[in-house]
């Protein structure tokens, strides 16, 4: 599709910084204002890499302090943040920053695009440690300008929302991205946008992106309902290539306005009638409660990758994904700090775990695979839909805690109103035993023969073999 190609040659940006200490100001009226150029070294704490004036390269002040607004000014500098501190953070203009190293504490909104100007914003997570503390904590792009983030390497911890706002891409050709290739994002709060009130693209192909709440493709913004959002989530490349992975755990906590709230894990697809959003997963993972497709101009596609999901809203349609049934949701840091080498929330917390897949509408497959585990013969994964219609792909049956069937034992694995379903399409792969053993009955259960109940075709006619040889001897 058009608007998964690759970003166009983003120009430069400028940045701007407020030191806040902990509290959301309303005035800022005893904040001084500071310039980045960087002229001395990359260090951030250098006097001389300082001015209090715009267009001074020369004056040497102190770093910033509490309560300052600092803009950055030099277009290619890469500054050694040295375990920095900053209120709110203003990235405009038309100059590029890059954060290699070190970390960047600001209290409140790290905002890319926010000031009118010609130029196009540009930010480079590569290494560096971002944090965005406090009640109105977090990365907000392209509310006045479009805006482009890279994420490499290292790790963005917003503590409330993640926001590609993209008001100001008003069309797909001036779409705000986030690139993310790399590194970890951790969204601490309750809600991530991708295009509120404009067009907003998020092409993750590596890293991992933990988010809590809701994830939101096409918003309205701050209840505008005359505005039309556009968000667009790639999860991996069309060629298959790509591990990035996004996991959405529920969120019970303080919202925005002080106020408590708890939201169950949730992918909104076009908030409403007038926002559209578009998921398409190529590979990687998406781990994520509930998935709902809010209007007809939205929708969620299926090519590759794993899929995670209980409960889906619309109609659902697999052309090539994984999809797993799970237990666990519930991503939180304990769980994350737990993982070790090699291990994903996926393979340690809900890979082998019994759950189900309930579908609103139509339940399609043409390619990819379903996995169904089973640890009893009342304990099993299960897919509910309104309407089955599958003709083709995988079944594979994964067994859990030694368990083995006895013989002539049927599973109700699919369940629904009706089902148009080609049962024989399905190519059955088992985790243990032959696949000869199982079959599908034609009203979708599927069905354990024991091995020696019925023989194959060869092993009759070497029995009947025998018992001619052996009634010649005997004559």
């Amino acid at each position: 599709m058009s608007h998964f190609a690759p970003p166009p040659q983003f120009r430069t940006v400028a940045v701007g910084f407020v030191f806040l200490s902990g509290f959301i100001f309303s005035s800022l009226a005893d904040s001084a204002t500071y310039y980045w150029f960087g002229t001395t070294d990359p260090n951030w704490n250098t006097p001389s890499n300082w001015s209090t004036t715009k267009d001074s390269y020369t004056a040497a002040v102190s770093s910033p302090t509490s309560f300052d607004t600092v803009y950055l000014v030099n277009t290619t500098v890469v500054p050694t943040l040295s375990d920095s501190a900053a209120g709110l953070v203003y990235i405009n203009g038309d100059c590029k920053i890059t954060f290699s190293a070190g970390k960047l504490t600001n209290i409140g909104r790290f905002r890319l695009g926010y000031v009118e100007s010609s130029g196009i914003p540009e930010v480079t997570i590569d290494g560096a440690e971002i944090v965005s503390q406090g009640s109105d904590g977090g990365i907000t792009l392209a509310s006045t300008t479009p805006a482009l983030l890279n994420i490499r390497s290292g790790t963005i911890t917003n503590g409330m929302f993640f926001n590609l706002h993209a008001k100001a891409s008003t069309t797909l050709e001036k779409a705000t991205f986030c690139n993310m290739s790399g590194g970890t994002v951790f969204v601490e709060g309750y809600k991530t946008y991708i295009g509120e009130q404009g067009h907003g693209i998020m092409n993750l192909t590596g890293g991992t992106f933990y988010g809590s709440g809701f994830v939101t493709l096409g918003a309205n913004a701050n209840g505008v309902t005359a505005t039309s959002g556009h968000g667009y989530l790639n999860i991996g490349l069309s060629d298959g290539s790509g591990n990035g992975e996004m996991y959405v755990g529920d969120y019970t906590g303080v919202r925005m306005d002080n106020t408590l709230g708890t939201y169950t894990s949730t992918l909104q697809i076009g908030y409403g009638r007038s926002q559209i959003g578009e998921l398409a997963l190529h590979s990687g993972l998406l781990s994520v409660k509930n998935i709902h497709v809010n209007n007809s101009n939205s929708c969620a596609t299926f090519y590759g990758g794993i899929l995670v999901n209980d409960t889906f809203r619309g109609d659902f349609t697999n052309e090539g994904s994984t999809i797993e049934m799970a237990s666990d949701f519930a991503v939180t840091q304990e769980k994350i700090n737990s993982l070790g080498d090699g291990e994903t929330f996926f393979t340690k917390y809900q890979d082998g775990t019994i759950g189900s897949l309930t579908v609103s509408g139509t339940f399609a497959q043409t390619a990819g695979k379903l996995v169904f585990d089973i640890a009893s013969d009342e304990n099993y994964d299960t897919l509910e839909a309104h309407e089955l219609n599958i003709h083709g792909g995988i079944l594979e049956i994964q067994f859990l805690d030694n368990y083995f069937p006895t013989e002539e034992t049927y599973y109700d694995l699919f369940r629904a109103v009706t089902d148009s379903s080609d049962w024989s399409s399905l190519v059955l792969q088992v985790s243990s035993g032959s696949t000869s053993w199982w079959s599908m009955t034609d009203d979708g259960r599927l069905r354990y023969q024991a091995s020696n109940q019925v023989p194959e075709p060869a092993t009759w006619c070497l029995l009947l073999l025998g018992l001619g040889f052996l009634y010649l001897y005997r004559r």
